[in-house]
């Protein structure tokens, strides 16, 4: 069994690989940066299982958005539900923004929210307690797929969801690194989708036309516009050459 020192260095090496990611996410939401960072330790339990998946939940909206490059279609997704046949989930996962494991993850920290923190009474409880009142197979089903274990690695981790000690030392860190793990898959889409529409201004931009040009030019100097693109013809002879050689189109009959 893993001592908290080993348990605690576990947890940071995968918070490290995440933290970089936050501060996208957090630039995309207009939130203070740092915000994400400092829900793991600030504020009562209650508050953190619910602002937790408010801040999960516009990340994948935002994605969802910035892939839809429509901003009707975009407005549209952002009122659809989290779950259900027809939520913002299994459209992430049909968009490619999620994976089904990373859907499972969101479903798992809902779960939490959902369980934990829409009942008042839970105001003065902590997560603690909510981990050692499910049974042994829940709790170990809510550990594994919030964090997304893979089967290889869980004989190795196990005591993540065994190890009382663990359960009550760090709870709360495991459901806010399954968190960063999701806005850091959720970064990554992002910044796909922010090169695919810079590639489409430079479509529409009229960057189209370079490799069209070059073609007509051999690549090199001013492009000689077709009577097709003018209306009249070209005066002069047609450039030949270039990447198709002395291809010419064929003659009209």
């Amino acid at each position: 069994m893993q001592s908290s020192d080993e348990h605690e260095a576990a947890l940071a090496q995968i918070e490290a690989r995440s933290l970089q990611q936050l501060t996208r996410i957090e630039r995309k939401l207009d939130v203070p940066h740092g915000y994400y960072t400092s829900l793991r330790d600030v504020g009562s339990d209650w508050e953190f299982a619910i602002k937790l998946l408010v801040v999960l939940e516009a990340a994948l909206g935002a994605v969802i958005a910035a892939h839809a490059q429509n901003a009707v279609l975009a407005e549209h997704c952002a009122r659809l539900g989290l779950e259900g046949r027809a939520g913002k989930l299994n459209l992430a996962v049909d968009l490619g923004i999620l994976t089904p494991t990373e859907r499972a993850a969101f479903q798992a920290l809902a779960y939490v929210r959902n369980t934990f923190a829409h009942h008042v009474r839970n105001i003065e409880r902590t997560l603690e307690e909510f981990a050692f009142s499910l049974q042994d197979f829940q709790r170990t089903k809510l550990v594994k797929e919030a964090l997304q274990v893979p089967k290889e690695i869980e004989e190795k981790v196990k005591f993540l969801w065994t190890d009382p000690a663990s359960v009550s030392l760090t709870f709360r860190k495991l459901l806010w690194t399954g968190g960063s793990m999701l806005l850091e898959g959720l970064a990554e889409q992002d910044r796909k989708a922010e090169v695919e529409a810079e590639r489409r201004r430079r479509l529409e931009s009229g960057a189209i036309w370079t490799l069209g040009d070059m073609f007509r030019t051999g690549g090199f100097g001013m492009p000689t516009l077709l009577t097709s693109e003018t209306g009249v013809a070209p005066i002069g002879p047609r450039p030949r050459g270039g990447l198709l050689g002395d291809w010419e189109p064929p003659k009209p009959q």
